[in-house]
Formats: structure tokens, sequence, C-alpha cells
């Protein structure tokens, strides 16, 4: 038995993940949150190392999203239990991941304390060598990280650090591989230099660390700061509350400047320290033409598509778009474009692990400089496979519309019909038919009628106006009009010939 149920947090929204990671004293309920990640490739990659017994998963996500997930948790991890996180119109995507092995959904609405403990504990009940043991004592840290999330804290704590007179959050988004007991000894240690004060290490994600200072007398804390950057050896940027002295209020300045600034660094340059005083303004998304981006995918103009999207994300960057609301626009349309790649049998291995790796490349993008360049070699990447591939997909394509003619001609076939079969856009295939042919759609299909007519010809069993109904032809006036402008002969004429030879 196990005296902690370990949880993993998997949802591509930071502020869900926080929410949930400080909604509960978790030790003291009796689990332990091991890990979080934003799809669920980072997911497979936590659950190899930490082997959690619970997943908290969001269906929706870039790169490998829930349902895929659970696919796989299913045939490799049978033993994890999987609550899903879901919104009023994921109702079919839920059933999908019960069918792959899912033990309870919450609604996110709906999603608060209780009702996630006592989907919890009602998983918990389905194992067999997980118990729970709770907690009952109450750390400072644990108390602060509750008062932060906005949790409702019933017991009252006596400390010596709630009686510092001035206070500030410290976030640090960190980069690479770093301990982030390290960080809060050394951040301690330059502080300490200068004041005898306390630094706390709250509850935070993977790759930002959040912690609180405690000071009796208004110290000089950006050169503080400013110190500890200079002596830390890997981290991204710092963002740094106004003071304030009522311990109460440290969820208010958690959400109003510390996450909100956290979403504005990607608009940073040169600059390591995000105060009040200088944060970037964005802006709401600019409307992408999905309509337009949509139609170029279909009917196959790849290159018009490439150059549209490329010149939404670029006036996007200039205009400080909001981060997350641009990347989910940029991925989607990468997304759907690789598709149509995949759709199309181009090489399908090579194709999905560039979808893989393009998405979270652009993903794990902190600045927009960085962004872009990533972007820009992206299109270069897939003009490339376009390149490579437009030659034989052409030729692949009107390969497959011919062997349809020759297998359906007698049939009353249009282009509507043509377009449908192969799911083409009607005035796409028309121009592709102009194109890739010297012969229009109903030339191309008389010639085959007619090369079928000329050979039933030779059979005396049929007459004539039976062998033009036979290959397509309903008007026999037409047929032999037809006929003998593509063999300069009456179909009458044609068979009197073969019969002299």
């Amino acid at each position: 038995m196990e005296n902690l149920c370990k949880i993993l947090v998997v949802d591509d929204e930071f502020i869900i993940r926080q929410g949930i990671i400080h909604f509960v004293d978790w030790k003291k309920e009796g689990f332990e949150i091991i890990g979080e990640a934003s799809n669920g490739k980072e997911a497979l990659e936590i659950i190899e190392k930490m082997k959690p017994h619970i997943i908290l998963c969001d269906i929706v996500m870039p790169v490998m999203d829930g349902i895929e997930l659970s696919e796989v948790i299913k045939n490799q991890y049978p033993d994890i239990k999987i609550i899903v996180l879901s919104s009023y119109s994921d109702f079919d995507n839920v059933k999908k991941m019960f069918l792959n092995g899912a033990s309870d959904y919450i609604l996110k609405p709906t999603l608060n304390q209780k009702t996630l403990m006592d989907s919890l504990h009602k998983v918990v009940k389905q194992m067999k060598d997980v118990s729970i043991e709770t907690k009952q004592e109450l750390s400072l840290t644990d108390y602060l990280s509750q008062l932060m999330s906005g949790f409702h804290v019933s017991q009252s704590l006596n400390h010596p650090f709630l009686k510092q007179t001035y206070f500030y959050l410290l976030a640090i988004s960190c980069k690479g591989d770093i301990k982030k007991q390290d960080i809060k000894k050394t951040l301690e240690n330059n502080i300490n230099s200068y004041h005898q004060e306390n630094v706390y290490l709250l509850k935070s994600s993977d790759d930002v660390l959040v912690m609180i200072l405690g000071f009796k007398y208004l110290p000089e804390i950006e050169n503080l700061a400013h110190k500890f950057f200079m002596k830390n050896i890997d981290y991204h940027y710092f963002v740094l509350s106004d003071y304030f002295c009522d311990i109460s209020l440290l969820q208010s300045i958690y959400q109003n400047q510390i996450l909100s600034s956290l979403k504005k660094t990607f608009y940073l340059k040169d600059e390591y320290l995000m105060t009040s005083q200088n944060i970037p303004q964005t802006i709401e998304p600019l409307k992408f033409d999905v309509h337009e981006y949509s139609e170029y995918l279909y009917m196959m103009k790849l290159y018009e598509a490439i150059d549209l999207l490329k010149q939404y994300t670029k006036t996007s960057l200039l205009k400080h778009v909001d981060e997350q609301s641009l990347k989910s626009i940029v991925d989607n349309a990468l997304y759907n474009f690789i598709s149509v790649l995949e759709e199309h049998n181009l090489d399908p291995e090579y194709i999905r692990n560039f979808k893989l790796s393009t998405l979270s490349t652009l993903d794990s993008c902190k600045q927009y400089e960085e962004y872009y360049h990533h972007f820009i070699q992206i299109l270069h990447d897939l003009k490339t496979i376009v390149d490579n591939y437009q030659i034989e997909l052409n030729q692949d394509v009107m390969k497959q519309i011919i062997q349809y003619l020759y297998k359906h001609y007698q049939e009353p076939l249009t282009l509507y019909d043509l377009a449908d079969y192969f799911n083409f856009n009607y005035s796409y295939l028309s121009s592709y038919f102009n194109e890739r042919s010297d012969l229009s759609f109903n030339e191309c299909l008389n010639k085959i009628r007619i090369q079928k007519a000329a050979e039933m010809l030779q059979d005396k069993q049929y007459n004539i106006q039976e062998i033009g109904q036979m290959v397509g032809f309903s008007d026999h006036s037409y047929f032999c009009k037809v006929f003998k402008k593509l063999m300069n002969v009456t179909p009458s004429q044609y068979r009197k010939g073969l019969m002299k030879k």
C-alpha cells in the first residue's frame, strides 16, 4: 500500500493546471501532484518517469490530444486511472475516452474543490494497490500557496514570516534543467546578504517558480533581483510584483500582477526583469480568414495557403497579439495544412513526425523573435515538401481520375459527379483538368467513350444505336456527331471499313 496517491495534471491551459494544483492541500488529503503537462506527448514522458496513479486529463490539446493519450495509456499503462476534464460540447469525445478506459469525468464549468475530491475518492476506491492517508498539519508553504490560489484556509497560522511588514511575489520563468530548491537557496543567500529576512518557494509549475519575499523594512528589491540575475546561470526572466502589506491580498497580487504578466513576457526584448513599469501591452487576436485558408487547402493551392498564414503571423507579431491566442491559431492552421499532405499519402511517417516536432517546437518558444524564426523555418520546410511532391501529386491524382473514367464511362457522368467522388471543389477540378490536360473533362470522357465504341463496332451483335447507349451516349445523333469529329468517319462508315478489311 502507498501513503500518497500520485496525480498528473494534463491540460493545455496554464491557468487550469495552476488552479488544480493549488485547489487543495493535496498532502493533507492523501494525494500528491507529481507533475503537469500541456499535451499528451509531454504527459507520456512524465508517466514513464513518475508512474502516476491517476491522470486529470483535458480532451482538446495540441500535438497529442486526450483521446490519443488515453488510447496509449489503455495499451501500455492499464493500471493508471483517467479522470476526464471536459466542456459541455465534448460529450462525443468523452464517450471515446470512456471506451479507452476513463474512470470518471468532470465538467470544467463545475470544477471546484468538492467535485474534484469527490471524483478522486470515487476513483481511488476502484484501485486495489492504493490507499490514502490524510494529514492534519498545515505548513507555512501550503498555507501561503492556498491563499495565493484563492482556496479557503480554515486554519489560522501563527508564524513569524506573516508578521513581516512588506511582501513581494517573484516569479522566475525557467529554461533548462533547473532545481527549484537551488534557485530558492541562491535567492535567499543573496537577500540575506543584505537583510536577514525570509524567502518561501510556493507551489508552481515545472517551468515557472513563484516565491514570496518578506521584509521588515522596504528594500531596493530590484537591485536584489539584478544581483541574483548576474549569479544565476540558467533561467529566462523575472516577474516582480509591487510590494503589499496585507497577506490576504496574496491571491489578488498573484492573479492581477504575476499571472497577467506571465502572459506578456513573449514580447520582452533585451529585458530580464518585468515590473508594473515595463509590462508589454498585448491585443486580442486579429481575425484570421479561415474560410479563404480552408479554400486554398481544399483546392490544393498550398503556396497561397502558406503565404496567407505567413502574412497573418507576421502582422500579429508586429501588433503584439496575445501569445496563447496566436499560437493556438497558427497551430491549428499548420495542423490542417499538414493533414492535407497526410491525406495525399506523401511519405506518411515523415509527415507525421514532422507534424509532432513542428507543433512542439513552436509551443516551446518563449519569445516572439525565436517563435518567428522557427515559424519561417517550418514554412520553408513545408514549401520544400510541396515542391518535392507536387509533380508526383499531380500525376497521381490525374492518373486516378483517368482510371475512374475508364471504369465508369458507360454511366451518365458529369464533372460534379467526379468532384464529389474525389472530394474536390467543382471549380478547382475544372481548372485542374485545363491546367494538366490538353482536353477538357467532356472532351476526355468523349474520347474514352468513342475509343470503346470503336472497339465494340467490330462486334456485329450490337447495332450502332445500342453501342452508343452502351458507351454512355443517350442521344444517338450526338453520338454520331462526336464519333465523326474524333474518327473523321461516321460509326456506320467505320464499321463498313472494318468489314472490308
